[in-house]
């Protein structure tokens, strides 16, 4: 284990955050052409260490929780969505490894201080137990940054004779999985959220692995010996915050280009200042109040987080009901902007139209899946049991 470092200021580490962003949006329009982060980027958010918010500090993080990281990911995303994107999921990963056993941990940031960990997240493969852990095979999809993992966490079902199916999650080094290049996609071109293939069956000690409920309740191996709040903190408590921040960024980024151009430019028929029109007057002050109240109800989510053991069922289904709908709100704000953009909007080389599919994108995500999400908040209210097959909350 690594000598504890001083914890750095959340406000200084936002502001690095904060300093990265030109750069990062000069890049923009190449992560897309990668369907990756440049390499650059990547090197400039290991050297301002914004990507350790959420790594112990006993690990060389600066152990600063879910606020710090959701603020960052804000500002990463407001140059670029998929850098954003990148930049969450580096913290989003570390909280989630935190759970895993003190081998696991030793093995990733024990070995390597400036290991990057990605996951596949969604069921795949297959599993068998064996003598001392587990033996995995497959195909996972939607693997964010792995290009530059040096670790990922695969989930499979495993599927007893006499019990339901369990998820679990398996920890891998670079070495044992290759990446199969199939991101192509309408939004978030930049983030290479690339396969993971495990083409023989492979060997998992036990010690690297982590069953799925763990997460959901916050209480795994690792909840006990980091200590702090968040690593005992139920995952879907707070996992929406790390999907829309960067959807948050990557709207408020879009707004401030858009009120700049849309300050100069002028009308193609009349020469009229756009800026004059009522239709972009109101636009303006509605998308404003879209993008102010998805923040505002995130926002809410962090204020039940910093005492996990008194976070209840009804909040975790209250803030994902909040993650959800405040995603539906990002995505009407980038509608307005788009729409009162015209045509001009739709060029490849205007940011507003890469955030609008960025921000769809996000949306899509299952954790953010508005039918699942408001029928458990719905439940809640209406003194239903809890829907067991949505198997996060």
């Amino acid at each position: 284990m690594r000598t504890e470092q001083k914890r750095p200021k959340s406000d200084e580490v936002v502001a690095r955050a904060r300093e990265l962003v030109p750069a990062i949006r000069g890049r923009a329009e190449e992560a897309e052409r990668l369907r990756k982060v440049p390499e650059e980027s990547v090197a400039e958010i290991d050297a301002a260490g914004i990507g350790l918010v959420q790594r112990p500090l006993r690990w060389g993080g600066s152990e600063l929780g879910f606020e710090t990281a959701f603020d960052v990911a804000v500002e990463i995303g407001r140059g670029c969505a998929s850098t954003g994107w990148y930049t969450s999921f580096l913290n989003h990963h570390d909280w989630l490894l935190a759970e895993f056993s003190e081998a696991a941990q030793a093995a990733v940031w024990g070995e390597n201080p400036g290991a990057r960990v990605a996951t596949a997240f969604a069921p795949a493969g297959s599993v068998e137990p064996v003598d001392g852990g587990w033996r995995i095979v497959g195909d996972w999809p939607w693997s964010s940054g792995v290009d530059y993992a040096d670790w990922v966490m695969v989930s499979a079902l495993h599927m007893p004779a006499d019990g339901p199916p369990t998820p679990l999650l398996f920890l891998v080094p670079s070495e044992e999985y290759r990446v199969e290049d199939t991101w192509f996609n309408v939004g978030l071109r930049g983030s290479g959220s690339n396969n993971v293939v495990i083409d023989e069956p492979l060997f998992v000690p036990a010690e690297l692995t982590l069953e799925v409920a763990h997460l959901r309740e916050g209480d795994g191996p690792g909840a006990e010996t980091n200590g702090g709040a968040p690593y005992r903190t139920p995952m879907m408590a707070a996992f929406g915050l790390g999907l829309l921040a960067p959807a948050l960024g990557a709207a408020r980024g879009a707004f401030e280009e858009w009120c700049d151009w849309t300050k100069v430019r002028t009308a193609t028929y009349t020469a009229e200042q756009i800026a004059q029109q009522s239709s972009a007057q109101v636009g303006a002050g509605l998308a404003s109040a879209r993008i102010d109240s998805a923040e505002l109800l995130l926002r809410d989510n962090m204020s039940r987080l910093a005492d996990p053991e008194a976070i209840t069922v009804e909040d975790r289904a209250r803030n994902r009901r909040n993650c959800s709908f405040a995603a539906q709100l990002l995505n009407a704000a980038m509608e307005d902007l788009v729409q009162i953009s015209g045509a001009r909007g739709l060029f490849d080389s205007n940011s507003i139209q890469r955030a609008w599919r960025d921000v769809r994108a996000i949306s899509c995500h299952t954790g953010l899946n508005p039918n699942m999400v408001y029928e458990a908040q719905g439940r809640m209210l209406l003194g239903q049991p809890r829907n067991m097959l949505d198997v996060l909350y």
